[in-house]
């Protein structure tokens, strides 16, 4: 006849192969931690360098009006220095 297992050598046999699942999936759920802190790693640079492209954008408007700014002075200084000229000789 058949070998009768006992409800302790039951549980004995299921505790062993739960946890052989949980060991499987902890395994898995430290691969996909894994995977999402490189990910997230990943994004943090991007959106750095989103930012840095940002700035640089921002650098060569301000360098850009900066620059126009300058011509418009240098261009009133010419006119008021003229102007400045010809009083003085009407004077």
């Amino acid at each position: 006849m058949g070998k009768y297992v006992t409800a302790d050598e039951v549980e004995e046999i299921v505790d062993r192969k739960v946890g052989v699942v949980i060991e499987h999936m902890d395994d898995k759920f430290d691969i996909v931690l894994s995977i999402l802190d490189s990910f997230l790693h990943e994004l943090r640079g991007m959106a750095k360098q989103a930012d840095l492209i940002e700035v640089k954008n921002d650098v060569k408007t301000l360098h850009y009006a900066l620059k126009e700014t300058n011509q418009d002075q240098k261009a009133l200084a010419r006119r008021v220095t003229k102007l400045e000229k010809l009083s003085h000789s009407h004077a």
